[in-house]
């Protein structure tokens, strides 16, 4: 069996010859992630682009956000994005059965979210054919007699990061064998500016330039600024991002997102859950993604490449609340007035009492790299309970 698996990318397009009468085209994903696509080119038996459909419709909009839907996908004008979710798709339908010849799809940058690929169209019988799975050659290896080792490597090799994960995590305990495989399986995503992280198989800040991580954080600053205006609260840096800047002078090198808090000026109706809402309705209405994340303790915030977790924190008497630290550990003054540390000439704000706030979240050792680390989740959600429902 030839592999067919193709890396494509915003510039270097899966191409799939179709040359059959159809009614509709399914793009879709055979994993549970986006679907994220910078444009889908349709093309008849003479070779023109068609642009003139009867629907497209994807599974669902990241955000519920509709300046993600497909509207304008087949032009190539914007591209789209679904929610991570369980095999997402899109669907092109036609106005009548007609002649295709050929498919272009062009992903989003070179993220590898969008590997497992599965092209289909339906018929004038309404049967759905196959006419690229871009895992075909994955899963027939995958039923052949593989060990452990193997089984990593193969998984890694077709970015399937969910069965990558779940198969590290059966050598865990070997922690030598845990590293050297680790290892070599990050090498293989090195050769193509990728590392495998907590999120998935993707770009981290060691493989950002310098004017990247200065970008992003001009363009995260200035939400700071909108939210301050708007009477919100303060933002400043906090987990992964502040201990980098601290430690480092510089982002984690294997994180792959930024990390802030939002300190309310006011929590409305006595209500968190309402507040978070209100938060977030100002996110969407200001160009920005904002989906629920993590047990709906934060939301996940994302815009122009750039995408950050935004934590809430509020006012108890002396207290200051900053979700999903331990509650009652930072006073108003561990946090107020706000500092500032530099990345480059960027001024970024920080917790007044900066030692305190990283051995909050990380305890006595948060200035030694510690790999094995893991936050305390299930603490959190209960703790956390108030932002939940």
């Amino acid at each position: 069996m030839i592999d067919n698996f193709v890396e494509f990318s915003s510039e270097s397009p899966l191409v799939v010859i179709i040359d059959e009468l159809v009614k509709s085209v399914k793009i879709s994903l055979q994993t549970t992630e986006f679907l994220q696509l910078s444009k889908v080119l349709l093309f008849d038996k003479e070779g023109d682009s068609i642009t003139n459909v009867s629907s497209i419709k994807s599974s669902s909009l990241f955000g519920d956000n509709e300046k993600n839907a497909p509207t304008n996908i087949l032009t190539g004008k914007r591209g789209f994005s679904t929610k991570k979710e369980k095999n997402p798709e899109l669907i092109v339908t036609f106005s009548s059965p007609l002649q295709l010849s050929r498919i272009e799809i062009y992903n989003r940058g070179k993220s590898p979210r969008s590997y497992s690929v599965n092209v289909q169209v339906q018929d004038q019988d309404n049967t759905w054919k196959s006419f690229h799975d871009n895992w075909k050659h994955y899963k027939f290896k995958l039923n052949g007699a593989l060990d452990k080792k193997d089984k990593i490597y193969l998984s890694a090799r077709y970015f399937d990061f969910y069965r990558l994960k779940q198969n590290l995590n059966i050598i865990k305990s070997q922690k030598e064998a845990y590293r050297e495989v680790r290892k070599n399986v990050n090498e293989f995503f090195y050769t193509r500016g990728l590392e495998l992280t907590n999120h998935g198989i993707a770009k981290t800040f060691r493989f950002y330039s310098k004017k990247e991580i200065s970008d992003n954080f001009k363009l995260i600053l200035k939400l700071f600024d909108e939210l301050e205006q708007a009477g919100l609260g303060n933002c400043f840096i906090t987990s992964g991002t502040l201990l980098g800047m601290y430690r480092d002078s510089h982002p984690i090198l294997h994180d792959d997102d930024y990390d802030a808090v939002l300190v309310l000026d006011q929590v409305y109706k006595d209500d968190l859950c309402f507040t978070k809402q209100k938060v977030r309705k100002f996110l969407i209405d200001n160009g920005w993604n904002a989906n629920l994340s993590k047990g709906n303790v934060n939301l996940r915030v994302g815009r122009q490449g750039v995408s950050f977790d935004l934590f809430l924190g509020w006012r108890e008497d002396n207290l200051i609340q900053v979700s999903p630290l331990k509650k009652s550990t930072l006073g108003i003054k561990d946090i107020f007035p706000l500092r500032s540390i530099y990345y480059e000439d960027i001024e970024l704000p920080v917790p007044n009492n900066i030692v305190k706030f990283l051995q909050v979240n990380y305890g006595e050792s948060w200035d030694k790299p510690d790999s094995s680390w893991k936050f305390d989740w299930h603490r959190a959600f209960k703790e956390y309970e108030e932002l939940l429902n």
